[in-house]
């Protein structure tokens, strides 16, 4: 069973537990980040709340961590840890606020949480899935080793529209420092 702490520092960014005080500012994020990906979807206050009790459900349950990223001293998106026990990885999947978009905060978040994974934990491999059309993050992965290992073919179903995903994966021993 995995305990990890509940707050994690990696000067500039602080990982914390996700609280329900943060529904409003992780609602807006999301929504603007849907708009710029020409997605119809918005998000209501009442789901994003619902969606944190989830996460804060399935923090207790030890099931899966969900992290908010400050940098700055604001948040700038989150980060969900899943582990898997029989087969010894770890998926991660995060969102970053879209005017951080370009500027390589997601470079240091990722490095931040793979070296906390593969230092702080037993785990051999991280996983992570991508959409297919999310090229940037897709480039990111590459920068720490990880390798396309899968294409789900139309894994997402976005306006009358299926999308790929993409799976990565990096093991402990290829990882870039």
């Amino acid at each position: 069973m995995i305990n990890l702490s509940t707050k994690i520092i990696s000067k500039p960014i602080i990982f914390r537990k996700i609280k329900l005080s943060d529904a409003k500012i992780i609602q807006k994020q999301v929504n603007i980040m849907h708009i710029l990906n020409k997605e119809k979807i918005i998000e209501t206050l009442s789901f994003v709340k619902k969606d944190i009790k989830k996460a804060q459900n399935n923090w207790k349950k030890k099931k899966s961590f969900e992290y908010v990223i400050e940098y700055k001293n604001k948040i700038s998106g989150t980060i969900l840890l899943t582990f898997n026990n029989k087969y010894n990885y770890c998926e991660l999947g995060y969102y970053i606020d879209p005017k951080y978009w370009g500027k390589g905060l997601i470079y240091k978040i990722l490095n931040s949480v793979i070296e906390y994974i593969f230092t702080e934990t037993n785990y051999e491999k991280i996983r992570f899935r991508c959409r297919s059309d999310n090229i940037k993050s897709c480039k990111s992965l590459n920068k720490f080793g990880a390798k396309k290992e899968a294409i789900i073919k139309g894994y997402f179903y976005e306006n009358k529209k299926l999308i790929d995903a993409y799976y990565y994966q990096i093991l402990k021993s290829n990882w870039k420092k």
